[in-house]
């Protein structure tokens, strides 16, 4: 009884204790900033100001501001202002902060050391940024859908990332983070020393007709090439072996794909609603072929597989390829010639050796 006891009180304490834990933390309100406070340390959570220039203060209630918190800017008020000054002092601007924002001009603290997930994507007006040195963590798609921008410049001593031609890419320049096109570009190739391809790091980029893989090319981001609607074939070198989700969805003109050696499993939306796709050429190395790879693709007719029949039996391919299923595949012929039938005729008659052809099957 004594235990049973103990545990009902240890289980009422922590009962009592649990709408404090998941509580909201208490806002409060200054000017045209609402923020919360934690260990003395202020985060902006809401912006509401209808000037022209936006200048977060360096200090709320007292407090000094650390942060702008997640969709900061989400009500609407973003529209109102071109320039944002954030302030010495704050270190993280979280994810969708100043998403969608109008803003031309963003001068950013050198104390900052992390930009969120989608941080400042499609902010359309936004033409350069300059990351500050102290910077170790730029989330996805950070700047993704600003289409206006055409240099990304990273100051000088930053350890984790640099920029080239107006891109950036991580300090080793193995990594391309965000690639960004200037109006004339329609051609891409990407520097040798590349093997990662982050999540978009050419998300959205419209005008992109063609792109150069290097040979040492490992891994290819979710969403790297989704909505590149210019582009018309791509040929995936035998490095690659990891493609991520809708890495390559929406590219509406996008006629031809050739996929190497590396890749075994292509992941979910691969190439979701690529509605020109006509042919796909791929390798007995494909073994997965996951959901929604290859939906809307209603134009897919021909699948040219080095493999055999039985070996594409043996594929997972997930029922939502439809289009990809029902194409017509052309299979590699016999590894190994027929062996001709003995004849009885004279041997003064020739005879044809078999030849062997291509196996094709609906």
């Amino acid at each position: 009884m004594k235990r049973i006891a103990t545990a009902l009180v240890c289980l009422m304490l922590l009962m009592a204790a649990l709408p404090l834990a998941v509580s909201a933390a208490k806002e409060y309100t200054e000017g045209d900033f609402t923020y919360t406070v934690t260990d003395g340390k202020a985060t902006v959570t809401k912006l509401s100001t209808s000037t022209a220039e936006l200048v977060v203060p360096s200090q709320l209630g007292g407090y000094p501001v650390v942060a702008i918190g997640k969709s900061a800017s989400e009500t609407g008020y973003e529209k109102k202002f071109a320039s944002l000054v954030i302030p010495e002092g704050v270190t993280a601007i979280g994810d969708n902060a100043f998403e969608n924002c109008k803003i031309t001009k963003v001068t950013l603290p050198s104390s900052l050391t992390s930009i969120g997930d989608y941080a400042f994507t499609s902010c359309l007006n936004l033409k350069s940024i300059v990351i500050p040195k102290s910077v170790t963590h730029i989330g996805k798609n950070a700047f993704s859908f600003c289409e206006n921008l055409r240099a990304i410049t990273v100051e000088k001593g930053n350890k984790k990332y640099c920029d080239v031609n107006g891109s950036l890419y991580d300090a080793k320049k193995t990594t391309l983070i965000l690639y960004l096109m200037n109006e004339s570009d329609t051609t891409l190739t990407i520097p040798n020393t590349v093997t990662k391809l982050s999540d978009g790091a050419l998300y959205g980029c419209i005008g992109l007709q063609a792109v150069k893989f290097p040979s040492g090319l490992k891994t290819i981001g979710s969403g790297t090439f989704a909505f590149c609607r210019g582009l018309t074939e791509i040929t995936i070198p035998d490095s690659v072996t990891e493609i991520g989700g809708n890495a390559f969805g929406y590219c509406s003109k996008l006629e031809s794909v050739t996929i190497g050696k590396g890749v075994k499993t292509l992941t979910q939306n691969t190439f979701f609603e690529c509605t020109a796709l006509k042919k796909v050429t791929l390798t007995n190395s494909l073994t997965s072929v996951q959901g929604y790879a290859f939906f809307g693709c209603a134009k897919l007719k021909d699948v040219y597989y080095n493999g055999t029949e039985q070996q594409k039996s043996k594929m997972d391919i997930n029922q939502t390829n439809e289009d990809f299923i029902n194409a017509q595949w052309h299979f590699a012929a016999p590894t190994t010639k027929p062996t001709a039938k003995p004849t009885t005729k004279p041997t003064t008659e020739s005879t044809t050796e078999p030849t062997t052809e291509a196996t094709v099957s609906t």
